[in-house]
């Protein structure tokens, strides 16, 4: 194997390391973003100073994740991503195409969900419909005299 050539197989599997470095970090940073939206709060409500939450990331001794309260109110399978994105492990962290798969998969569930409370609506209405004509042929016409 010449130099050059080898040089050539170095340098892919550094930018090979750096890229999937990079997509790991990014995950961890959708985990923040989907915690912001589900939580609609900011990731360390406690850390004010910003200079001193920087420091605590960037010492990396250990990954940074927010407290999460009521787990129980959440749904399983975003609880799951969630923590996930978060995995000590930067390698066990879901892939970019998983996590595309997963939201695509939560938006058909969100949309099918939408399409059955409509349903469900229309049937209610309908029944109070029917049970307003009931109590109308039951009940006795009121008549308002002056």
């Amino acid at each position: 194997m010449s130099e050059a050539n080898r040089r050539r197989g170095v340098e892919k599997s550094w930018m090979k390391q750096s890229i999937e470095k990079r997509q790991a970090g990014d995950i961890y940073g959708f985990g923040m973003v989907m915690y912001e939206i589900l939580f609609r709060s900011l990731p360390y409500p406690d850390k004010t100073d910003i200079t001193e939450l920087v420091e605590y990331i960037r010492d990396g001794s250990r990954t940074v994740r927010p407290s999460i309260q009521n787990r129980e109110n959440m749904n399983p399978d975003l609880m799951s991503l969630l923590l996930d994105c978060w995995s000590e492990n930067p390698d066990a962290r879901p892939k970019g195409s998983l996590v595309d798969q997963m939201m695509r998969l939560m938006e058909q569930y969100a949309n099918n969900l939408e399409k059955l409370v409509q349903e469900r609506t229309g049937m209610l209405e309908e029944a109070n419909k029917r049970a307003d004509n009931l109590l109308s042929q039951l009940l006795p016409r009121y008549r308002f005299t002056t």
